[in-house]
């Protein structure tokens, strides 16, 4: 992602979201390790949910704000690339688990597959960009 007005904006909205996660995750599983029960049990177990609805707002965000269309192209194509990977490994994991083959996998690792895919579209595209001699 080129430095611009919107992508300084995003990683200014993604990097606190992402420290805010791990905060959370951490501190959360902490209290949860204490078997709390009732309406705490679900706050807790939501909490470290809510910084990456905030990392999934802030992208909308920055395809809003992105006013380079080649850009803006760019990430789409890598999040819609990233969207097939996860569609693809979690349909061939589903009927792996069905066949009782592999362990059930939590579904909020959906998210973390979907973003280590989008980052590595990322990475294989500055790559490939300069293979082909052109500036990052």
């Amino acid at each position: 992602m080129r430095k611009n007005a919107a992508s300084n904006a995003y990683m200014w909205r993604v990097g606190p979201a992402m420290v805010g996660y791990i905060i959370c995750l951490l501190g959360s599983r902490t209290l949860l390790a204490m078997h709390p029960t009732g309406t705490g049990v679900i706050a807790l177990a939501v909490l470290p949910a809510l910084p990456l609805c905030v990392v999934v707002w802030a992208m909308g965000r920055y395809v809003t704000e992105e006013r380079d269309e080649y850009l803006r192209a760019q990430f789409l194509r890598h999040a819609t690339i990233a969207t097939g990977v996860l569609l693809a490994v979690t349909t061939i994991w589903g009927f792996l688990e069905d066949a009782d083959a592999v362990r059930h996998v939590p579904f909020y690792w959906t998210f973390i597959l979907w973003l280590m895919a989008l980052g590595a579209t990322q990475i294989v595209a500055r790559v490939v960009r300069l293979v082909q001699g052109e500036t990052p």
